[in-house]
């Protein structure tokens, strides 16, 4: 770190040592030091850390970042219900979809599809929370099966829209480059293995987060007919029809 602080310096950018945090990421039980020093500056190590809006954990587990989904969202719910008084369900729908669930599946396609079994049914559960504001359904007398007819995706679809999203998008444009090199490279280990890749021979929860995981999980449901696209609307309306529909099929 020291000779990156440096390099830094003869770029002409100075390095704020007092705002610099450092976390280890690991999947393994191995000591790290607590703080660190770099010309007499303490450099704190972090168990988790805020990077762009998401919360990462020094594990890859997410839960630091639904704890605090789950904070924000429930104080959202809070506010959802004062103005619901005044609002009419069509009004406070796009209020939910644009606010609530903006908030809520923010970069969703880096975090959701490696989340525990538990932690998802968190998110479930913040999904159905503001649909139940909609429809007045303070006391939970509805199943789930009656909010969905208000057509709003559940947290596994938009996972899967917003990576075929980037996936096409990046396959189709080119750019960025370097994500298109690291996605042709694991198409081709894919078609070679035809397994989920893991980081090591464990086989834990973080080898789930490989780049081609998490592609190959959205990829194979795709036709070909995603090659002749040519613009964003057409995107979206193609990954609609692939998604979206095929949910609501199942829940029929």
């Amino acid at each position: 770190m020291s000779i990156h602080f440096e390099y830094l310096n003869q770029l002409g950018m100075v390095v704020n040592k007092s705002k610099t945090e450092l976390m280890f990421m690991k999947n393994k039980k191995v000591s790290f030091p607590t703080e660190i020093s770099i010309e007499n500056e303490k450099i704190i190590v972090h168990t988790t850390m805020k990077v762009l809006g998401v919360q990462f954990d020094h594990d890859m587990s997410w839960t630091s970042h639904v704890e605090t989904l789950t904070k924000n969202s429930l104080r959202m719910i809070s506010g959802l219900k004062v103005i619901r008084r005044s609002l009419s369900q069509d009004d406070i729908m796009k209020v939910i979809t644009s606010q609530y669930f903006g908030r809520l599946y923010y970069a969703i396609a880096v975090w959701h599809s490696s989340l525990t079994v538990k932690l998802q049914n968190k998110i479930e559960i913040l999904h159905y929370k503001a649909l139940r504001i909609a429809i007045r359904d303070y006391e939970r007398l509805f199943p789930r099966e009656m909010l969905d007819l208000l057509e709003r995706q559940k947290p596994k679809i938009i996972d899967k829209y917003m990576t075929g999203s980037i996936y096409i998008n990046c396959y189709l444009s080119g750019k960025p480059t370097r994500l298109l090199a690291t996605i042709k490279e694991n198409e081709y280990l894919i078609r070679r293995t035809g397994q989920l890749r893991y980081f090591d021979s464990s086989k834990k929860r973080i080898g789930k987060q490989a780049l081609c995981n998490r592609i190959d999980e959205v990829v194979k449901i795709f036709d070909t007919s995603w090659t002749n696209l040519k613009n964003k609307d057409a995107i979206r309306i193609f990954l609609k029809k692939t998604f979206f529909r095929q949910d609501c099929d199942n829940n029929l």
